[in-house]
């Protein structure tokens, strides 16, 4: 088609624009900081894979053909929703076309859905004791490790105790500043700048470390230099970013999984993990959106994946006649991620296992029994403040109490305290 042709328009409401001229709207339109920079590549991007199915002369080039072309160019080269991520991206440039006139109808409107979708592969979600033992294997690796090598096996240990316990992204965990970390106030400021690369403008928030990391943090930034990175490279000028695939930093978390027995360790698996383990946690929906600063709560829903252990916690209590179970007869709680010494080298602390036979039940009761004359008091009077279960079970981990199995306090565990201190008439 050629330009001469499509740039008239015999009703004179239609003025299509020379293709090269339409990029450049586009680019201006997209351009940081008016759009997110991964948003603007992204549309770069799939503008530019549009661009391979043949010449466009013009915005009335995008119609119903080119889509169709496009869309036969992509099967087979990509999983079906990056082709649909791609025609989101192309659908909303025939919007601003249609919008400023320089393309009548976008093929969008008349054939909304040209791909279908399919359900996309998760992330494997890690049980709490897999993540344990890649960290134990971290700080094994840091123990004997050559002295030249040591430094970077510090390094990998402080990443991925970062991504395990915050659920943060990739990025946000790599491009960290160590001005940004506020060790004795908990949190990890993630702040705005120029050229930054935060998905979204809400994820600019505190992220809390959790009472376990903050060691682990303190321990690394001893061997930083003064760098202003928080994970830097060697030579603490830079973030850990880039290089060849076995040196990233993912392909550093892959390998370290897979060396610990666990496949398929990355950032993402870790957060989506997280969001996953959360509930079991005490963490309500709402909790879990504000620590990993999704947009809304249908987003944070698309990282909470059915995690057994978990799901069997939950109807601990649920029960219609006779007497109340044996602490010793309930499934393990959820625990949280293992407590790391700051000098990187402990081993983690060892979880006891449910004893068994009748000797067992009888000396794990006397011990939740202990367990409850011990806080008894902390938990009734914070009980008689008006707090919830889940309130006080967030301020006895506060406090520094964990369960007898090492565990932090949950609301069905406080339960199980206030039916020890103040058995139901």
């Amino acid at each position: 088609m050629s330009s001469a042709s499509v740039m008239s328009d015999p009703f004179g409401t239609v003025a299509p624009i020379g293709w090269a001229d339409f990029r450049e709207r586009i680019r201006e339109l997209y351009s940081p900081p008016v759009r997110a920079r991964t948003t603007f590549y992204s549309v770069m991007r799939s503008l530019d894979l549009l661009e391979e199915v043949g010449p466009l002369e013009s915005t009335a080039d995008l119609n119903m053909g080119t889509i169709a072309r496009f869309v036969a160019s992509r099967k087979g080269k990509e999983n079906p929703n990056t082709t649909r991520h791609h025609l989101r991206k192309i659908s909303s440039v025939c919007t601003i076309a249609v919008g400023e006139g320089w393309l009548r109808c976008s093929p969008f409107n008349i054939r909304r859905v040209w791909v279908r979708s399919v359900e996309p592969a998760h992330p494997r979600i890690h049980s709490a004791a897999e993540i344990a033992a890649v960290l134990a294997r971290a700080r094994q690796e840091v123990l004997s490790a050559h002295p030249a090598k040591r430094w970077a096996a510090r390094r990998l240990l402080a990443v991925a105790a970062t991504a395990a316990y915050s659920g943060m992204r990739r990025d946000e965990v790599l491009r960290a500043r160590t001005e940004d970390l506020h060790l004795a106030d908990g949190f990890l400021n993630l702040v705005a700048r120029e050229n930054d690369t935060h998905k979204t403008v809400g994820a600019c928030q505190p992220v809390p470390l959790a009472p376990d990391l903050i060691p682990v943090l303190r321990g690394w930034t001893a061997h930083l230099g003064g760098s202003e990175w928080l994970f830097p490279r060697k030579d603490l000028a830079s973030p850990w970013v880039g290089g060849t695939t076995a040196a990233r930093p993912c392909g550093q978390l892959k390998a370290l999984g897979a060396r610990a027995g666990v496949d398929g360790f990355t950032f993402m698996s870790l957060r989506h993990t997280w969001a996953s383990l959360a509930e079991g946690w005490g963490l309500t929906a709402e909790q879990i959106k504000r620590v990993l600063r999704h947009t809304n709560l249908h987003t944070q829903l698309g990282y909470r994946h059915a995690e057994l252990t978990s799901l069997r916690a939950m109807v601990r209590g649920v029960r219609f006649e006779g007497p109340p179970a044996a602490a010793a007869s309930d499934p393990p709680a959820v625990p949280a991620p293992p407590q790391i010494d700051p000098a990187m080298g402990a081993r983690p602390r060892r979880h006891g296992q449910l004893p068994h036979g009748l000797a067992g039940t009888r000396a794990a009761a006397a011990r939740a029994a202990a367990a409850a004359a011990r806080l008894g008091p902390e938990v009734l009077e914070l009980r008689a403040q008006g707090r919830t279960l889940a309130e006080i079970a967030t301020e006895l981990n506060a406090r520094g109490h964990r369960t007898r199995r090492g565990y932090l306090w949950g609301a069905v565990a406080v339960g199980r305290i206030l039916d020890r201190v103040s058995p139901p008439q």
